[in-house]
């Protein structure tokens, strides 16, 4: 399944349940957020939706977590100041969530506190992040007016400054392909040099974490969006 939220405020969630059988998928309701937000981090931990950060109707950052138990928000603490607000973005490497704003990388488990990581070299903002569980490696992927991706070393700590984007992409979400160490860009999008003014993109870029090369993928979005998500099966 996969939560999917409105970029406007609301605090709606919706399930969509993948068909089996040869049944078609179906989306479902859930039981409405307690506190209306956008621009949040969302992840799922031991088969748990938890959701957190974000802003609030009065574009306030907001640092609550919560957990669907059920059919029931049950409150897990606060994030760090960091992390509130909607600059931040997440990933999830076995029992562990990473998430990251600027340069700052903090991990965390139910029940535990969130742990400071070392820093990243690079100010990463509105950006997307993905994750290698079997090599232990996380991505910091772009953001605003940043082509940058930054490599952090679950096991050792360490920091690996790649071969940029050719372009900075940003209120995105990037997917991990294991199969061929590709990592997937879908959308998003960029302000346009010298205008300040958001260009929205249709292209899926895909960039090869081998030789550090970035394509375009033939086939692309049907329209121009920012602010999407991504999930590969």
């Amino acid at each position: 399944m996969q939560g999917v939220f409105n970029v406007k405020i609301s605090d709606q969630v919706r399930m969509l349940e993948l068909g089996s059988s040869g049944l078609p998928p179906t989306w479902k309701g859930c039981p409405r957020m307690p506190t209306p937000r956008r621009f949040h981090l969302s992840f799922v931990l031991s088969g748990h939706l938890y959701v957190g950060a974000g802003r609030n109707a009065q574009s306030k950052a907001l640092a609550s977590l919560i957990k669907l138990d059920g059919q029931v928000w049950v409150p897990q603490g606060e994030v760090p100041e960091d992390l509130a607000g909607p600059r931040s973005a997440c990933t999830v490497l076995g029992d562990t969530v990473y998430a990251s704003c600027e340069s700052r990388l903090y991990s965390w488990q139910p029940g535990q506190r969130w742990q400071r990581l070392p820093d990243c070299p690079k100010d990463h903002r509105s950006h997307s992040m993905a994750s290698d569980e079997a090599r232990g490696l996380l991505w910091l992927v772009s953001g605003r007016n940043q082509p940058a991706i930054s490599q952090y070393n679950t096991q050792t700590g360490d920091w690996t400054s790649l071969t940029p984007l050719p372009e900075w992409r940003y209120l995105t979400r990037c997917v991990y392909d294991h199969l061929r160490h590709d990592l997937l860009i879908p959308a998003g999008t960029w302000d346009e040099p010298g205008s300040g003014k958001q260009d929205p993109q249709s292209r899926i870029l895909v960039y090869n974490l081998d030789t550090g090369q970035t394509q375009t993928m033939h086939a692309r979005l049907r329209t121009k969006v920012w602010g999407c998500d991504a999930v590969l099966v």
